[in-house]
């Protein structure tokens, strides 16, 4: 599933009506994507996108900007936002704003009008200037608002390496300790997700009929006092989870 907009749903849903569409899960045209947006009129479009992908979704995009007759806010996530930033705003110039976190709330405050420098988002000014994320890089644990698992085909959605259905992709920590030569990941800092945070998160999930989860966390099992620590609780409280993550070898 697109994990990045269904962490932010529940960060946006405090102050925004939310409408999610998924246009590959319902195999849309591009043609009944662009209908089915202009037919909703949002006021903002947060869109994921990546480096596999970004030539056809800015495509998209772009039409969208052009057949609105109130062109949307348009804000981007994804892994080539992060990497190459300046190119992007350069480049496509109804790019609105690029998020640098999707945990972050620096998009809901600035949706809601803040114009300033923040540690997590991108902009451009209405001259066409753009304001570059400060990227600082926190350390504290961070908590993340329960996401509206409700307007995704959540059920619907499958991993090649899962053993049973429906899972559900879920964050116990962000970022990397380690630096490799080919993965971004070790310029986000790295944050431990505070565990009460992560438990009520799985409850919720178990709630409404998961069975799997993957663990996004780009490096799972870091602080091996706390991982433990979670899988205990994990099976204390018989939330019947199978699960599958990312790791490293000495880890």
């Amino acid at each position: 599933g697109p994990f990045d907009l269904i962490v932010l749903s529940g960060i946006l849903n405090r102050d925004f009506d939310l409408c999610v569409l998924d246009a590959m899960q319902e195999r849309l045209t591009p043609d009944e994507t662009i209908q089915r947006v202009l037919n909703h009129a949002p006021d903002a479009i947060v869109f994921l996108t990546g480096a596999v992908s970004f030539t056809e979704d800015f495509a998209l995009l772009r039409r969208i900007r052009e057949s609105s007759s109130k062109p949307p806010v348009l804000v981007g996530t994804g892994d080539c936002l992060l990497a190459e930033g300046e190119k992007f705003f350069r480049e496509y110039p109804f790019l609105d704003a690029a998020i640098q976190s999707f945990i972050s709330d620096d998009v809901a405050s600035w949706l809601k009008g803040e114009e300033r420098v923040f540690e997590n988002l991108s902009w451009r000014r209405s001259d066409g200037s753009i304001v570059t994320g400060a990227r600082a890089l926190l350390k504290e644990e961070f908590c993340l608002p329960l996401p509206r698992f409700d307007l995704f085909p959540i059920k619907k959605y499958r991993i090649p390496h899962g053993v049973r259905l429906p899972y559900a992709g879920i964050l116990t920590d962000y970022g990397c300790p380690f630096h490799c030569d080919y993965c971004i990941g070790g310029e986000l800092g790295f944050r431990l997700r505070n565990l009460e945070n992560v438990i009520e998160e799985m409850h919720e999930l178990k709630r409404i009929g998961i069975r799997e989860l993957w663990i996004k966390d780009l490096t799972f099992g870091v602080n091996r006092k706390r991982t433990f620590t979670l899988l205990e609780r994990m099976r204390s409280e018989k939330l019947g989870f199978t699960w599958v993550c990312l790791s490293r070898a000495n880890v």
